[in-house]
């Protein structure tokens, strides 16, 4: 964003960037499997069926924090930008000048586009498996299907439409309670 309005990023601001995103992600990550986790215990049925949303979540986990981790052993220089046989660091090929998606490397096509959308699909569709969504839909498919078919459940309980409140027992529809109060009539 800042080489849009005409500025430079220095080294030391970008690798600051790497290392604060990678460590918001991880703890973000982290909660999440630990949040995923800890309703596992809320689920029955098989191994997969109670652990399933949490395996998921650890390799969401792993796709998304690629890319990251990718950037900051690069920074560090623990995996080399370029290396002899084509499987360094870099996000782009040095033969490129332009930082798009036609000139991405081999690497930056299998962490930056791979990993991470198919980490953040993991991820949506591990969400997705903890919130028990399929049964939440088929709820409301029944429920729509009721509504529709005519057949709501009756509230058997009158409403006083002045109150809000339920009508007092042995009360008849129609008739309503009148009180003397000073010199004109209430009605209750």
């Amino acid at each position: 964003m800042i080489g849009v309005v005409g500025g430079t990023v220095t080294a030391a601001a970008r690798q600051t960037g790497h290392w604060i995103s990678f460590g918001i992600t991880l703890a973000m990550m982290i909660g999440l499997t630990l949040y995923v986790l800890y309703h596992s215990r809320q689920r029955f049925g098989t191994h997969w069926q109670k652990y399933g949303p949490t395996y998921l979540m650890i390799i969401a986990s792993f796709l998304v924090m690629a890319d990251l981790t990718r950037h900051v052993l690069n920074d560090l220089g623990w995996w080399p930008g370029q290396l002899s046989n084509g499987w360094g660091s870099d996000e782009y090929r040095s033969d490129c000048s332009s930082e798009t998606p036609d000139c991405l490397s081999t690497i930056g096509v299998l962490f930056t586009i791979v990993a991470t959308y198919a980490g953040f699909t993991i991820l949506a569709i591990s969400t997705l498996w903890n919130a028990n969504i399929c049964d939440k839909i088929k709820d409301l498919k029944a429920e729509w299907k009721r509504l529709r078919e005519g057949d709501p459940e009756e509230d058997n309980t009158t409403k006083d439409s002045a109150e809000g409140e339920p009508a007092k027992e042995g009360a008849k529809e129609g008739v309503k309670e009148v009180s003397m109060q000073g010199q004109g009539a209430e009605v209750v």
